[in-house]
């Protein structure tokens, strides 16, 4: 009899627990139980010795929750070698586990950050019970819905909101900061498109590697800004930044001859700053604007306390505050509570976009301001989506 394809055996069995599909499809309910029995994954080196033997005929083990598991970084030993060694016939007959055990390695953190998630929502009643039921239904996986590219994350990411010691990655920053945006827009009467500007912070990264490598191939999303700026007029723009983990961010006034630099560490605007953005920015109208020709620091950056993972809360509510918004200034004692509110508004929304995805009423695809005129009927303020979430139900 013919062995099997090397990938269908390394797959081995999808329905069991711990295989792919099984973390895959892992609610956020299912995630919370889990945690306290996961499988425990030995220190590195636990292996000291490993050989393979002839295929066995034997059907692998299904692997139990209170099974102990080799890190990660010893199964690559196996694993680097097992595909030649499966083609010639050699393989040890618990080998379909190693799969699972690879998947207890790569899936332990996200299980472990889900179930933090859920207790906090439920210690500190971020969400109605209705609300967290709903949540509780859904994968861990599940991208938050509602977003652009830039905004796209897991549910589970939403665990690194929770408390100060825990810096925010840049996919939840970048998502936070699109929902402030459209946030902005939406609650202010009367404006056709949004005048305050945010780029993400993958803006500056491209900016800086394509002016370095003086690139002839303009980004789309350099492109995209040029045009708004010709077509439209925009009256802030907010720039952020991220390097080796922490947070700082650049506004500039469209009237203003400067470019303003925060940063929670206290640290100086990158010297090399202002040849990338200048040309960023390099098709302004300079009879609408006023393009900015140095770069001052702005005093009114509160400095993150030693141990805070805060830079990148800190470096929102700044921009916030310059667009001027009517956000209070940050400070340590407030920042778990803003914390635990962007993780509720964050969760709100992603609540309603699901609803209306599932309704049919609302396409990924749809503009922001379509989005928002039929959730946030009379500028209905984010905080008071729930009743209309509901709503939509019905």
């Amino acid at each position: 009899m013919a062995m099997p394809s090397f990938n269908v055996f390394i797959e081995g069995d999808e329905n069991l627990q711990f295989s792919k599909a099984y973390f895959t499809q892992l609610t956020l309910f299912d995630a919370a139980m889990l945690f306290d029995t996961y499988p425990t994954i030995l220190p590195l080196n636990s292996i000291g010795y490993f050989e393979f033997s002839k295929m066995s005929a034997e059907d692998s083990v299904a692997l139990s929750p209170d099974h102990s598991v080799p890190h990660k970084t010893d199964l690559l030993k196996i694993t680097n070698t097992w595909e030649t060694e499966y083609r010639h016939g050699f393989v040890r007959n618990w080998e379909l586990e190693i799969r699972l055990f690879m998947n207890v390695n790569e899936n332990a953190e996200c299980v472990r950050l889900s179930c933090e998630l859920r207790d906090t929502l439920v210690a500190n009643s971020i969400l109605p019970d209705a609300m967290l039921a709903c949540l509780d239904t859904q994968s861990i996986k599940n991208l938050i819905c509602g977003f652009k590219d830039e905004g796209l994350f897991p549910l589970w990411q939403l665990r690194y909101l929770v408390q100060q010691d825990y810096y925010v990655p840049d996919s939840v920053f970048n998502g936070v900061a699109e929902l402030e945006y459209f946030t902005a827009f939406a609650t202010t009467p009367g404006l056709e498109y949004p005048i305050h500007l945010f780029l993400s912070t993958h803006f500056l990264e491209n900016v800086r590697r394509l002016y370095r490598g003086k690139s002839a191939q303009i980004p789309s999303n350099v492109e995209a800004l040029r045009r708004r700026l010709e077509m439209t007029t925009i009256d802030s723009i907010s720039i952020s930044d991220c390097n080796n983990n922490h947070f700082d961010a650049y506004h500039w006034d469209t009237n203003s001859e400067w470019l303003a630099h925060g940063d929670s560490l206290g640290n100086e605007a990158d010297p090399d700053i202002l040849l990338p953005m200048l040309w960023a920015f390099a098709t302004v109208d300079l009879e609408r604007y006023e393009i900015f020709e140095d770069v001052y620091e702005d005093e009114m950056v509160p400095l993150q306390p030693l141990g805070s993972a805060d830079c990148g809360i800190i470096a929102l509510n700044w921009m916030h505050r310059k667009r001027g918004g009517s956000d209070s200034i940050w400070t340590f004692a407030d920042g778990l509570s803003r914390r635990h509110r962007l993780l509720r508004n964050f969760l709100i929304y992603h609540h309603v976009a699901r609803l209306c995805e599932i309704s049919g009423k609302l396409c990924i695809t749809c503009s922001y301001k379509k989005a928002w005129n039929y959730i946030n009927s009379s500028n209905l303020r984010l905080d008071h989506m729930i009743e209309k979430a509901e709503n939509l139900v019905t």
